[in-house]
């Protein structure tokens, strides 16, 4: 009879490249931008990596660094939807999956255009508005000393001659954090709040659909204070790298 093995014995390993290796290792001193390693198939991302554009089904990007602890805002502003685009703007950790809108699943919160609803796990929760073109989403996260971060490993490692990440697998249940909180604003203005988000290092992240059309949706995120539209009562972004 096989004996049983506790989840964390298995590795998965995931076939990468030279190129992408030394990316992940390139933006491990990158500034605040958006990952060109942590980025959805079909997402394109601008020279300066400050904006995203796609022409498919909702999938996501997020910036390269997150945050543990702290009180930090960064923007997003919707530069462009046409007639069937939407976005979803939010943070996640690590563990939660690109190739969807953040809040899918339990690593993520967002907020989306089409209904101004805020969204974990799938769960909707009325906040606010719906936001479209032109408009500037705010989202600010609070997270106390007591916060625990979840930073995920993985490591290069050749196997039969190729290359492979080591897989970690997935994360257990993260617990909430009593007093912190994800906000978002549209235009300066708050929809609400989750509070008592649970534990891990959170990056920004957006989330782009279009349906049947040619040009596609774009928007632009912004770290720092000096280019915010509105400036928020806590740090940008960029302050966490200090």
């Amino acid at each position: 009879m096989a004996s049983k093995r506790s989840q964390s014995e298995f590795v998965r390993l995931v076939p990468t490249s030279a190129s992408e290796v030394r990316r992940v290792e390139d933006e491990k001193s990158a500034p605040c931008v958006l990952s060109a390693v942590n980025c959805a198939s079909g997402i394109e991302i601008s020279g300066d990596r400050l904006t995203a554009s796609s022409r498919l089904g909702y999938r996501s990007v997020r910036a390269v660094h997150g945050v543990h602890k702290g009180y930090f805002l960064f923007e997003v502003t919707v530069a462009s939807l046409g007639e069937t685009g939407a976005v979803r703007v939010g943070v996640q950790t690590q563990w939660a999956d690109l190739h969807g809108p953040v809040g899918m699943d339990q690593h993520g919160y967002g907020v989306c255009s089409t209904t101004g609803n805020a969204v974990h796990d799938s769960v909707p929760k009325q906040m606010g508005r719906r936001f479209g073109e032109g408009d500037v989403v705010g989202v600010a996260v609070f997270l106390p000393d007591a916060n625990a971060p979840r930073t995920r490993h993985r490591e290069a490692v050749t196997w039969g001659g190729k290359l492979y990440w080591t897989q970690e697998p997935p994360a257990e249940e993260h617990a909430p954090v009593e007093g912190s909180f994800v906000e978002f604003y549209v235009n300066g203005a708050s929809l609400g709040r989750f509070r008592n988000v649970k534990n891990g290092s959170y990056h920004p992240t957006v989330s782009l659909f279009t349906g049947e059309q040619r040009d596609p949706a774009r928007v632009r995120c912004e770290f720092i204070q000096p280019r915010f539209a509105y400036p928020p009562a806590c740090e940008p972004w960029i302050e966490a790298l200090r």
